[in-house]
């Protein structure tokens, strides 16, 4: 594939699993997310997960996956609740900061690029994670999650990304979503317009930003998305 058009403008971030490792944490969330769910509803461990592989929630990384949180608005349940419970569980010191991003790396995007981070985690777990990661949240022109930034009542990453575009007076063919997960990050930006790189590991926007400033060619590391090959 020919590299991207993509002349400075927006760049929208992914956090879990794309700024560190997933793999370190989706134990703990699927659990985190079964536990919420079944106690909530008052259903069975059973229940719950057939209720999640119906939605495409896995206890596993899967380019299929898609958003707990997004399902969990959209089915009704308390988001503060969730946010609550997520806070009190979400154990940060599980992430190995030694896979994640380097700092240095997102200060280089921030140079060049209109950069947001997007994110259904919540508000105070971002910051968490920032700090422990040792990563500057001053690398964002913007920051918009489930609970913060967010302008509509239910959260989903097609809205919060139409609204970043729209905040921004960013061109569609000049805006890129970085994501670890095609459906939840690429998808909702395809279909606005814009383009979309899945990274298969953190350690990728190294040479992501390499790619888009025209001086590396695309690797096995990430898959590059335009909006014609939905």
């Amino acid at each position: 594939m020919e590299k991207m058009n993509i002349k400075s403008k927006l760049i929208i971030f992914d956090m879990d699993g794309t700024l560190y490792d997933l793999q370190d944490v989706i134990d703990m969330n699927y659990k985190m997310q079964m536990d919420f769910y079944s106690e909530y509803y008052g259903l069975s461990y059973d229940e719950t997960e057939h209720i999640f592989q119906e939605h495409d929630i896995f206890p596993y990384i899967s380019a299929k996956s898609k958003s707990a949180t997004e399902f969990f608005e959209k089915s009704g349940m308390s988001i503060k609740q969730w946010q609550a419970y997520r806070k009190e569980h979400f154990d940060v010191k599980k992430i190995d900061a030694g896979k994640a991003v380097e700092n240095h790396i997102l200060q280089e995007f921030h140079l060049i690029y209109h950069t947001v981070l997007l994110t259904s985690n919540s508000w105070e777990n971002v910051k968490r994670v920032f700090r422990h990661l040792n990563i500057s949240l001053d690398n964002f022109d913007g920051i918009v999650c489930s609970d913060y930034g967010y302008p509509y009542e239910i959260f989903d990453k097609y809205h919060a990304m139409k609204h970043i575009m729209e905040k921004t007076a960013s061109e569609p063919g000049k805006c890129l979503s970085i994501g670890d997960r095609y459906e939840t990050d690429i998808a909702p930006m395809l279909k606005l317009g814009g383009m979309g790189i899945v990274v298969k590991q953190p350690g990728a926007l190294s040479d992501v930003y390499k790619y888009l400033a025209g001086g590396k060619a695309c690797n096995e590391n990430f898959d590059v998305y335009c909006p014609e090959t939905l």
